[in-house]
């Protein structure tokens, strides 16, 4: 077979093979290290001398989601919301605790300070009362900053 049939028959069973799978990339792997080229058989065959490997990519699937039944959990049920409580600790400075309570809470400056002394004086002091996401946002950046943060329900009762 001439170098001009086979070129356009690798080109016929390219256009096919692309037709049915999508292509994203064609990556050449020479067949043998140990073969030697000439120019003239790269320049006269195109497939021969190399293989051809493609990576396809599968249409995405389709997510089906399912509505869950809403189970009833304490914090659905709790109309207080959640306390985030502040411990005192020797390790923090006390205008390090009052910047991270307004950087990470958005509190301002004086009632962070109050916080943080409320927690100095008496060892524990109370942040706030938020919903169970945010109660739990606040007390995970808190926590990954070194204070000594926690979350409570709060009670009717109480």
């Amino acid at each position: 077979m001439s170098s001009s049939k086979l070129f356009s028959l690798s080109i016929l069973i390219f256009t096919i093979i692309s037709s049915y799978v999508h292509v994203s990339a064609f990556v050449p792997i020479p067949a043998a290290t140990n073969a030697r080229y000439s120019t003239r058989s790269l320049q006269n065959s195109f497939i021969s001398n190399s293989q051809l490997y493609s990576t396809t990519t599968a249409p995405p699937k389709k997510k089906i989601i399912k509505k869950q039944e809403k189970k009833s959990s304490p914090e659905d049920n709790n109309s207080k919301g959640w306390a985030v409580r502040l411990y005192n600790d020797p390790m923090n400075k006390r205008e390090f605790v009052a910047r991270c309570l307004t950087e990470v809470c958005g509190i301002n400056d004086g009632a962070a300070y109050q916080v943080m002394m409320q927690a100095h004086q008496f060892g524990l002091s109370i942040i706030g009362q938020y919903h169970f996401e945010m109660a739990e946002l606040y007390r995970d950046q808190l926590t990954e900053r070194g204070l000594l943060i926690d979350m409570i329900p709060m009670d009717d009762d109480k």
